[in-house]
């Protein structure tokens, strides 16, 4: 105990500007979370937490600590941690065999709640502390090498204490866990996450009007965000008299660490002239923000009108692709029908005796038209349907015929038609508008080639 002192003197002595920005006291504690919702299912979350940062987590499933910061080691070695995730791993197993042992006492389904660890002084030594808790109240704690029941514990927290101090063993774990290893843990982190703990990042403020709180009032907004360390001042002022009915709200995390605080003021309408809102912070070097009410801007209006738009231009996009999707897929169709025709053409000049002599003619003509109507089709659709034509991919290969292997979301059946003949005639799923202009190309192929194919 001695030693641990004397190690916080030394670093208060020697990195003072390291330990400026630590709120006081400082601490560390693990969370314990365990649920039981029968006897045969329970689930038991953990977590290391250095003041109000999570530092560790506890894998449940592989027995092992996970360090969410990069300090999070502090200065241990890897064999103390090992030795930290034997004792968790049987405590946890321990900790449900207990319970359950006296799962009398209590109704499926329950939590409990298990909070350890210690906190520094400046001018004293370490205190360590753990408590436990039973559906969110009070339950037990350990005290002075004593398990202590509480008063709203009940018999079921007197009967528990009684049998966990039969355990001197365990007595004795526990004590040097929270008057040893968390202190000399806890002053590793401080030194190993220093750089960011003690960081010093500005706030930003603005101004906003809230919710109307009743006819002729007006509620004044003053929000302030992305400041750390965590204490901030912020008051509603009238020059330099701060106004008694401002209310804080609580302080929120961002996702980068830093905070976010709202502090409100309810005035009547025509007061809100000459107020002020003022923030105090230790990034600001004691030049504070001062925000004037007759100065503010519309943000929050902006901020409403802005995400509207892009709302607005989420679902036109969304619309616009939707309908070039259906167009595409009545281009495939189209060409699907075309094609068929095409070749229900060639077909019936290869059976007429009249033009078996002009045959070769007759296709040298069929493929330039082909090719021509096919060249007024997207590339995509092209190289989605050349396989049923393909004599004629040779023709327009080094302009737009491709392959499918080089676009394969352009021949995917979520995109393509796939039209069936049905003796003699085409079964088309889609709408008659891409048949109609189907039928008009092949007509006009027909007229060109001069080929009936009922002959």
């Amino acid at each position: 105990m001695l030693f641990l002192s004397l190690a916080f003197l030394i670093a208060l002595l020697l990195g003072g500007e390291n330990t400026a920005g630590f709120e006081k006291p400082i601490s560390f504690q693990v969370i314990q979370i365990s649920t039981f919702y029968n006897h045969s299912w329970v689930q038991t979350l953990g977590s290391g937490w250095l003041g109000e940062l999570e530092t560790h987590h506890w894998e449940t499933n592989s027995g092992t600590i996970v360090f969410l910061q990069p300090w999070s080691r502090g200065n241990f070695s890897n064999k103390e941690f090992i030795d930290l995730e034997i004792f968790f791993h049987s405590y946890f197993i321990r900790f449900t065999q207990l319970i359950q042992k006296y799962e009398f006492y209590f109704e499926y389904p329950f939590v409990f709640q298990v909070a350890a660890g210690c906190e520094l002084h400046s001018e004293e030594a370490s205190v360590g502390f753990l408590q436990e808790a039973y559906q969110g109240s009070d339950f037990l704690s350990f005290q002075n090498n004593l398990w202590l029941p509480s008063p709203q514990g009940g018999s079921g927290a007197q009967n528990l204490c009684k049998l966990l101090n039969l355990f001197e063993g365990f007595k004795e774990v526990v004590n040097r866990l929270l008057s040893d290893i968390c202190p000399r843990f806890t002053l590793g982190l401080l030194d190993a996450g220093k750089a960011h703990l003690q960081r010093q990042v500005r706030p930003e403020a603005w101004l906003s009007s809230g919710p109307s709180p009743g006819p002729g009032r007006l509620l004044l907004v003053c929000r302030v965000s992305g400041f750390y360390p965590k204490p901030v001042w912020v008051m509603w002022m009238r020059g330099d008299e701060e106004q008694p009915h401002t209310r804080q709200g609580d302080f929120l995390p961002n996702a980068d660490g830093t905070w976010y605080l709202r502090v409100t003021l309810d005035v009547a309408a025509g007061n809100a002239s000459g107020l002020s809102c003022r923030v105090k912070h230790s990034s600001l070097g004691g030049q504070d923000i001062v925000l004037y009410w007759e100065h503010h801007s519309p943000i929050g209006f902006i901020l409403l009108a802005v995400t509207l738009l892009l709302a607005f231009l989420a679902t036109l996009a969304f619309l616009l692709k939707k309908r070039w999707w259906s167009e595409m897929t009545l281009e495939v169709t189209a060409l699907h029908v075309t094609v068929i025709g095409l070749q229900d053409v060639v077909g019936s000049s290869r059976r007429s005796h009249r033009l078996r002599d002009s045959h070769g003619s007759l296709k040298q003509r069929y493929t330039d038209r082909a090719i021509q109507i096919l060249q007024t089709l997207p590339v995509s659709v092209l190289t989605c349907q050349l396989t049923p034509f393909s004599s004629l991919c040779g023709g327009i290969a080094d302009r737009t015929c491709f392959s499918c292997a080089e676009h394969p979301v352009a021949c995917s059946p979520t995109v393509v038609g796939r039209p069936e003949k049905v003796r003699g005639s085409l079964h088309v799923p889609h709408v008659d508008d891409s048949v109609a202009r189907s039928a008009e190309l092949i007509s006009e192929v027909r007229a060109l080639t001069g080929v009936n194919p009922d002959e």
